[in-house]
């Protein structure tokens, strides 16, 4: 602790000697300034509104030292005072003992026993600062699980039943990154445990840094902790000491702008809270609150939707570096954690409404699963997102892909069966791809697996073969035949027939005839 000390005499010699002669920082204390007389004395206290002990003289001119002494009584009773006197009457010690003084020493003073007298002094008032505190935590601590805890709070201001409304706290959030400790898949016991090692790591750091501070658990993953702020707090020093507080690399913090009086404390709490939301997936481990009506870029999630079924239908199982490609296209964005949730569940319900058609099934777990509002306590940082979202579209590959694997004869007879159907017609490979519900390429893919056979080497043997029926059975002209199949140009027909055949229509039909009789 530190206590600040303001030396009052008349004579400046006195003074410079008092401030330069003895090793005050060895003891604690502080020289906040000097007075030549109680009038001078009084002013500086009023200024200061800091001081811990005043060393004075007795005779002073305007104002002496045991009429300054009464108005500090009356004024400012928690400063220690120490009175040096050159006259040894037992009625001026008497008069300074009744007016609060702690100690009357004699001119001329013996520092080892002024200084005997400022530790006691010290030790005192450390005592009394302690107990202070104590009682301040104690309905400081009530005040704080009553505004953020307790839900009958929120409409009525009690702050001041339990005299706190004027405490000014400086409050903050500490939370877990899950994605590098993963605390909800702890036990119930590591995770109070880990609970414990946490709040006292972050307790006693603040106190070896002078700062006193009261906390509580708002959520698993949460931890708000409040400044007792007896001086303003600097917010760039306070965040510079939390970027090297090193408890645990899973650890980042979201700091409010200021001090607030605890009966504001709920509302500067629902700020941090919601600024979670609008974290950009960019930034350190210290975050200051950000406004967050501020206008924000639009983010398209159509081209991410876009990226990641194109992966989906080439059988591309690097899901990963696609899942990367899109979170640094949000970084680069400055994408927020609520326009990266919601990037996240487009993608996901996308995909499933595409298996769903595949499938003509609908998949009601999944579907109410991925419609679940994330917890974005929990999932709160670019890289615990990206890590759920891996684990999810892994597990949808890993799931639909299995089952197109098992139904891929399905796909097949479904696009053969569309073939058979429409083969008279101009029909493509993307009409059929569509159709069944997947890419284009994806379906040449898979057609060719399945039937050894390219889209056209099938659709072209099966307008043959119907060809070579008609020219069987039927006295159509072999332009008419060429149309009936599917091919609208009667040159182009011929070729393809006799690619197959080696023989021409005609010729085919001749053959065939004549060998009927």
């Amino acid at each position: 602790m530190t206590y600040n000390l303001l030396i009052v005499d008349d004579e400046p010699i006195i003074c410079r000697g008092l401030t330069l002669t003895i090793p005050w920082k060895d003891y604690g204390i502080k020289i906040a300034g000097s007075a030549y007389d109680g009038s001078e004395a009084m002013e500086k206290i009023t200024e200061l509104q800091n001081i811990d002990i005043l060393i004075t003289d007795v005779q002073m001119p305007v104002v002496d030292g045991l009429e300054l002494a009464e108005w500090i009584k009356d004024n400012h009773p928690h400063i220690s005072i120490i009175m040096i006197s050159g006259y040894d009457e037992f009625s001026y010690a008497k008069q300074a003992l009744q007016s609060g003084v702690q100690d009357y020493l004699l001119k001329p003073v013996v520092v080892d026993e002024l200084l005997q007298v400022i530790t006691k002094t010290t030790e005192k008032i450390k005592v009394r600062r302690n107990s202070e505190i104590s009682s301040q935590r104690t309905r400081l601590e009530n005040a704080i699980y009553q505004q953020i805890l307790d839900t009958r709070f929120e409409k009525t201001d009690h702050s001041g039943e339990i005299g706190t409304e004027e405490i000014v706290i400086f409050p903050f959030l500490s939370l877990i990154d899950t994605s590098i400790l993963a605390i909800e898949e702890m036990s119930k016991e590591e995770v109070v445990l880990y609970k414990e090692i946490w709040k006292q790591s972050m307790e006693l750091c603040l106190k070896t840094t002078s700062y006193e501070a009261v906390s509580i658990y708002t959520n698993k993953n949460i931890f708000l902790t409040c400044l007792i702020q007896k001086d303003p707090i600097s917010l760039d020093h306070f965040r510079s000491f939390l970027q090297n507080f090193s408890f645990h690399p899973a650890l980042f913090f979201v700091l409010s702008h200021g001090g607030v009086k605890i009966s504001h404390l709920r509302k500067a709490y629902e700020q941090l809270i919601e600024s979670i939301r609008y974290l950009p997936l960019s930034e350190g481990n210290v975050i200051t609150v950000k406004n967050a009506e501020q206008p924000v870029k639009r983010i398209d999630s159509s081209q991410s939707i876009k990226q990641i079924m194109t992966a989906i239908d080439q059988g591309n199982e690097n899901i990963e570096g696609k899942i990367d490609e899109i979170f640094y296209y949000l970084s680069e964005n400055q994408a927020d954690l609520k326009q990266t949730i919601q990037v996240y569940t487009d993608i996901l319900l996308n995909i499933l409404s595409r298996y769903e058609k595949l499938f003509n099934r609908k998949f009601k777990a999944m579907d109410e699963q991925l419609k679940e509002q994330i917890d974005e306590s929990l999932y709160n940082s670019n890289v615990s997102l990206k890590r759920l979202f891996t684990k999810n579209l892994t597990k949808m590959y890993s799931y639909f892909g299995f089952k197109q694997s098992n139904n891929s004869d399905w796909l097949i007879n479904r696009a053969e069966q569309y073939i058979q159907t429409h083969y008279t017609s101009l029909i493509t490979a993307q009409e059929v791809a569509e159709h069944i519900q997947i890419s284009p390429n994806y379906f040449s893919t898979l057609f060719k697996q399945g039937t050894g056979r390219s889209f056209n080497e099938y659709i072209n043997q099966l307008r043959i073969g119907n060809a070579k029926i008609l020219l069987e059975e039927t006295l159509l002209r072999v332009n008419e035949i060429a149309d009936k199949v599917g091919y609208q140009e009667y040159k182009y027909f011929v070729e393809v027939f006799k690619k197959l055949t080696s023989l021409t229509p005609t010729q085919y039909r001749k053959l065939v005839s004549s060998k009927q009789f």
